[in-house]
């Protein structure tokens, strides 16, 4: 486990959230997407307001192709902050990925 991994169980929970989106990134960055999806997954079960967090974990899902996923976490940002620019684009490339028309999300 790296160093990061062994300190979070005694960090703060705003701490720990922060520190499993750095985990997260790095594990996107090295191309470990399902880790870095975990890490995400963990941080926003900390902060589950943190809007942010949510749009990255869609960005994230749509790259991995899982539409259905990022398509429900979608609907999450979009109850937390309805007027968040973010929302349309995402909506047009789950729609375009999956080969779905946007009338269904």
């Amino acid at each position: 486990a790296s160093s990061l991994e062994r300190k979070l169980p005694q960090m703060k929970r705003e701490d720990k959230a922060a520190g499993y989106t750095l985990a997260a990134d790095i594990q996107l960055q090295l191309g470990k997407m399902e880790q870095g999806v975990a890490y995400l997954r963990q941080a926003i079960q900390l902060a589950p307001d943190r809007v942010e967090w949510r749009v990255r974990l869609v960005e994230t899902l749509i790259a991995m192709h899982d539409w259905e996923a990022a398509e429900k976490e979608l609907r999450l940002v979009e109850l937390l902050q309805p007027d968040d620019r973010r929302i349309s684009g995402l909506k047009t490339r789950i729609s375009v990925g999956s080969g779905r028309g946007y009338e269904s999300l």
